[in-house]
């Protein structure tokens, strides 16, 4: 496959850019910290793991690299003596989380950099609202443990077929934004391979079939040579069996 192969659709990115899909700068106050930090886990759930086998990481050219999320912290908790947490600007501890968020709020929003991004923008593609009810539901599910058990159901939705292939588009898009710093450093095939795999994980669930999955884990590909191995022994186990029955016949 060539590079070229790419050029229509990074054509197509940089167009999404200047339309506003990626626009920089957005405010901590207008940020939801309740979202962004969903977006965040699913982040770390279903497309670390998936470049942590390359041995990649994010670019910071991706809108989803920690250094542009303005709302980054306090995801890390500074293991002090008296279990305090620590303010990232200017290191002043506090003893709960809930302090050093609004410290931040009220000392430091000046902190977000050009190119800061809130994540909660992207909840669209992520599927923030169905991810969250899934949650939800199964901390309901461990804390009636022993108790009768109660089902929950989504509310079903108006599914607009067209809207989600919008939507899909979109993600694919942003996804490979993601990505292409990536392609220099590797080969066409490790890069197709890992734009399909992170496609499965996030966009493929943006159709009106799957959007209410709120599952968060990811599918790992079966390795060749495991393929091999259950194709050899499966050969092998026939050939016995036809050997077997046509020594007894």
């Amino acid at each position: 496959m060539h590079r070229n192969f790419y050029s229509a659709e990074i054509l197509i990115l940089l167009l999404l850019y200047y339309l506003g899909w990626n626009n920089p700068s957005y405010p901590v106050l207008n940020c939801s910290r309740t979202k962004s930090h969903l977006v965040r886990m699913i982040i770390h759930k279903k497309i670390i793991p998936i470049l942590l086998r390359y041995k990649l990481s994010l670019p910071l050219s991706c809108p989803f690299h920690n250094e542009r999320d303005v709302l980054w912290w306090p995801n890390v908790q500074i293991d002090f003596l008296d279990g305090s947490w620590m303010c990232p600007f200017c290191g002043a501890a506090f003893s709960s989380e809930e302090i050093v968020m609004n410290h931040w709020d009220g000392k430091h929003t000046h902190y977000e950099t050009e190119d800061s991004i809130c994540l909660a923008r992207f909840c669209d593609i992520f599927r923030c609202e169905v991810i969250l009810t899934a949650l939800e539901m199964e901390k309901l599910k461990v804390s009636s443990d022993g108790l009768p058990s109660i089902h929950y159901n989504q509310n079903k939705i108006q599914c607009d077929e067209r809207k989600m292939f919008v939507l899909q588009k979109k993600c694919k898009v942003i996804m490979r934004q993601c990505l292409l710093d990536m392609l220099p450093s590797m080969s066409d095939k490790d890069y197709q391979d890992i734009e399909d795999e992170i496609n499965v994980a996030i966009c493929s669930y943006l159709t009106c079939n799957k959007y209410l999955d709120g599952s968060l884990q990811t599918i790992q590909p079966v390795p060749v040579i495991v393929c091999i191995i259950v194709g050899s022994l499966l050969l092998g186990g026939f050939c016995l069996c036809y050997y077997v029955f046509y020594s007894i016949s």
